[in-house]
């Protein structure tokens, strides 16, 4: 019986062991199987990561491999301008971009016809390490450490700051105008690896790449170089040609012109000044075959896109050759695309943005930048608005003419393009003559309030209308100079535009926050050092000064100039002009002055003399047909006054006094106009 005890005892055991034998295969069956399965899931992620890395790339890939085939083909096709503003908007794509996706999607939305297929070359290269690299990394952290880490390496090694010097870089801050400072490759994957920590396989990637990087950006440096030097080339010969033109020698414009277009067949600007030139110089309107219309009509083929300011000049060129009706016809088209156009146009602006530095410190610098805006952004000379008004204008139809002029700042307001604001209204005051003060004779009615807020960087604004007219929709544009800027330099700052400056009223315009970037210097309220400001409403363009500016400004307003304003508003005088003395004043009495209200178009600033002692009015208002002057306690004007009353008239075109003596009987009389007091 034991022994069968013991039998029994021993089964059990041994199908105990079977038992845990069956379950330690099934768990290992179950770990083998999980580890295949995961192993196939992460094969499968790791597959479908690089199918969507290839996706990504694949695009701007194919559009830089066949702009590459394409200029190869066409070699006489490269044009200087477009590679070197693709390889900015390169730039400026990898600074705004977030994400590498959102990198290669704006890059594959580039126009690369016409680049430099090196260039080409070059990007894809390093484009093709930037895959290599995205498409091992599937886990999101590791791709963010990737994109950080290419997007800085790529950015110090940015055309517009990578060279070439004895194996290394160099980084400087403009096309060789900074000095370099040495980069130290090694440093920013030691910089990662500190970061990163455990991440060795993201760190021994990025260690794999770091060689190729540094040869691939080695290698092509001097394709980019090049490229830049060719640029300044060009630059030379058309800065040259702006400022001629600037300076209206249309023959050393022209020279100019023509030495840029020799060596730059396909690009814009020098075509756009060989036109200018011609067409200012009078020779496009005395030749008996129009090669002014053609050039035009050939840039306007080559350059559809960017058509409004030949469409422009095409219209000028026209009206020169007394073909009205076609010029306003082209000048409508211009203005049609210009507003369209304008984003496009505006691109243009980024190559330039490596020489702003140092065109902006002189005057010169800021006429090529003014000029070269302006044709690209339909301001000044290039507008097609002021040009057409110019026609209404000289046909005798003022009112049109004004309708033009409102035109055209009411599209610069809907582009929210205030930077040549400045330059604009010298240009209408220049390009319109006479016609353009008539549009608003009262503007020197309209005073700037501008008061500093007690905390941070801003300033009160507000505009009082001492004019009997309302401006209705006015955007206020304050024009601002800091330290270190050049004397004829504006920053300008935009308001919220409000829908009434009320005749005799103060109008509210907000609190504007100060600061800027000048030459890589931080500046704010405490660096400006002289203020204006333009107002831009339905009804007016116009410069609003404080009080004391226009006194400031008194001494130096030119005298003795005549004009059909001047005539007209001297004219006037020849009506009843009224003095009036208050005598019931308990000490010195008060003097009141009614002029004329067409003396405002003269932009007048009154002081009243009385022997030694002269007076700002307390009072200068329009009112119905006339100005209001008032000056109070001038002095007692008991019996018979000891000397005589002189109103001082200085106005932006001529100043003048008008004097009035003491009569035997008390009082005063008047005594005349006096010009050039």
């Amino acid at each position: 019986m034991a022994a069968n005890e013991e039998e029994e005892g021993s089964g059990f055991t041994r199908w105990i062991f079977k038992v845990l034998a069956i379950l330690i295969l099934v768990c290992v069956g179950i770990g083998v199987a999980g580890y295949f399965l995961e192993s196939k899931v992460k094969d499968k992620r790791a597959d479908e990561h690089r199918d969507a890395v290839a996706e990504t790339f694949s695009p701007v890939l194919e559009a830089l491999r066949e702009a590459e085939k394409g200029g190869r083909i066409e070699p006489e096709g490269i044009d200087v301008d477009r590679t070197v503003r693709v390889l900015h908007e390169m730039d400026l794509a990898l600074e705004n971009a977030s994400s590498v996706e959102e990198y290669v999607s704006l890059l594959s939305k580039q126009d690369y016809r016409g680049v430099d297929p090196a260039v080409l070359t070059a990007r894809e290269e390093v484009l093709d390490i930037l895959f290599r690299l995205y498409e091992t990394q599937s886990e999101l952290d590791e791709q963010e450490a990737a994109w950080g880490f290419a997007r800085r390496w790529m950015g110090l090694l940015s055309f517009t700051k990578a060279a070439q010097i004895d194996g290394r870089f160099a980084v400087g801050g403009g096309i060789a105008e900074t000095p370099s400072v040495e980069l130290d490759t090694s440093s920013i994957v030691a910089e990662l690896e500190d970061a990163e920590g455990e991440r060795n396989r993201l760190v021994q990637e990025l260690r794999s790449l770091q060689t190729e990087l540094v040869d691939a950006n080695t290698r092509h440096s001097k394709v980019y170089w090049d490229v830049l030097d060719e640029w300044d080339r060009l630059c030379l010969h058309r800065d040259r040609a702006y400022l001629a033109a600037y300076k209206q020698d249309w023959a050393a414009a022209a020279e100019a012109a023509d030495a840029a277009i020799a060596m730059a067949p396909h690009e814009k600007e020098a075509h756009l000044l060989k036109a200018l030139a011609m067409i200012e110089s009078g020779e496009a309107a005395n030749l008996e075959r129009d090669e002014v219309g053609e050039l035009l009509a050939d840039y306007v083929r080559r350059h559809p896109g960017a058509s409004a300011p030949a469409l422009l000049l095409q219209g000028v060129n026209e009206a020169r050759r007394g073909n009205g009706e076609e010029a306003r016809l082209l000048f409508e088209q211009s203005s049609a695309n210009y507003p369209r156009q304008a984003d496009l146009l505006g691109e243009l602006l980024d190559p330039y943005r490596v020489r702003t530095a140092y065109l902006r410190k002189s005057r010169s610098g800021n006429s090529i930048r003014e000029l070269y805006k302006a044709t690209m952004l339909g301001a000044a000379w290039f507008s097609p608005e002021l040009q057409t008004a110019k026609l209404d204008f000289e046909a005798g139809d003022f009112e049109t003419g004004k309708k033009r002029v409102m035109d055209h700042f009411a599209r610069r307001r809907s582009q929210a393009q205030w930077d040549l604001i400045v330059y604009d209204v010298y240009f209408c005051e220049e390009l319109l003559g006479d016609y353009f003060p008539q549009i608003f004779p009262e503007d020197v009615y309209l005073d700037l309030e501008i008061d500093p807020t007690f905390f941070g960087n801003r300033y009160e604004l507000a505009i009082r209308n001492r004019s009997d007219r309302t401006l209705h929709n006015a955007t206020l544009i304050l024009c601002l100079q800091f330290t270190d800027m050049h004397t004829d330099d504006y920053e300008t700052f935009a308001s919220e535009t409000q829908p009434d400056v009320e005749a005799h009223e103060t109008t509210d315009f907000g609190e504007m926050e100060i600061t800027m970037d000048l030459y890589g210097l931080d500046k704010d309220r405490e660096d400006v050092y002289a203020q204006r400001a333009i107002v831009v409403s339905n009804e007016a363009v116009v410069w609003v000064d404080t009080i004391d500016f226009k006194y400031a400004r008194m001494p130096r307003v030119p005298k003795g100039a005549t004009n059909v304003l001047v005539e007209k508003a001297l004219g006037a005088l020849d009506r009843e002009i009224t003095l009036e003395i208050d005598s019931e004043r308990f000490f010195d009495d008060d003097v009141t002055i009614v002029l004329p209200r067409e003396i405002s178009i003269l932009k007048p600033v009154f002081r009243l003399r009385y022997g030694t002692e002269s007076y700002r009015p307390e009072e200068n208002l329009i009112e119905g047909g006339s100005i209001r002057l008032r000056f109070d306690g001038v002095a007692e004007f008991e019996g018979v006054p000891e000397d005589d009353l002189v109103l001082e008239v200085h106005g932006a075109l001529i100043s003048f006094e008008l004097r009035w003596k003491p009569e035997e009987g008390g009082g005063y009389r008047f005594d005349g106009v006096k010009r050039g007091g």
